[in-house]
């Protein structure tokens, strides 16, 4: 069974924040004691909104594993974007390429083959995991199971209201269970981050990008270690 674990080591930003602290620290030598604690709570405030803080990878289970990554979305869906799987299965795949040393992976099937086994076996969503490993020759099957995915706010085409909501689940085919999934985690990302823009504001390929980038970043953060700010926008 793949390693598990969810914990988080805060850290605070030591740029302007820290200069800003250590003014505190000179001006408390000669301030009343309700400065001092206004300006202490300042420079907290501020070191957590610039601050950032360690996040260990939730599974560890691909050291010394070769994995593919595959996209499963319903009919409507990929319809109605028909390139959105080819472009989340080759981001997340070589997102997760660019950080081999880091996770210990010992290969990973490219994008475009998973993609042209899916396009090839349209008979593939009735088959077992299992069968699908097999098929890659893999050890770990990263399944990304694409629930919602929209640009626009619902009922209104001319407001941008992007979403992708997913649930991102681990096949391990060497394991005691080779068609369950051993680990799982629901996704969920937006874009734009405030209401009530439209089209004169960004190009639904700035939405589209945006959206996409922030869904990749999500998923592949799983499975490794990273910083991440404290005042994230997604």
């Amino acid at each position: 069974m793949g390693w598990i674990r969810g914990h988080r080591a805060g850290r605070g930003g030591w740029g302007s924040a820290g200069l800003i602290a250590g003014g505190v620290v000179t001006l408390a030598l000669s301030g009343s004691g309700c400065q001092v604690a206004g300006l202490i709570a300042v420079a907290g405030d501020t070191m957590e909104r610039t601050g950032s803080h360690d996040v260990y990878a939730e599974y560890q289970g691909l050291r010394d594993k070769n994995f593919a990554v595959l996209i499963v979305v319903d009919r409507a869906t990929a319809s109605e974007h028909p390139r959105m799987v080819n472009r989340l299965t080759n981001s997340i795949t070589d997102m997760l390429m660019e950080q081999k040393d880091l996770i210990g992976f010992a290969g990973r099937v490219p994008g475009p083959y998973v993609l042209a086994f899916q396009y090839g076996n349209p008979s593939w969503v009735s088959w077992p995991y299992q069968r699908i490993a097999e098929e890659f020759t893999v050890e770990r099957l990263i399944v990304v199971d694409i629930f919602d995915y929209r640009l626009q706010e619902p009922g209104n085409s001319y407001v941008w209201k992007g979403k992708i909501g997913a649930r991102v689940g681990v096949i391990e085919a060497d394991g005691p269970a080779s068609d369950e999934f051993i680990y799982t985690k629901d996704i969920v990302v937006g874009f734009p981050d405030k209401d009530g823009y439209t089209p004169n504001d960004y190009s639904q390929g700035q939405v589209q990008a945006t959206l996409e980038k922030r869904f990749a970043d999500r998923v592949t953060w799983l499975f490794y270690d990273h910083e991440e700010k404290n005042m994230m926008d997604y």
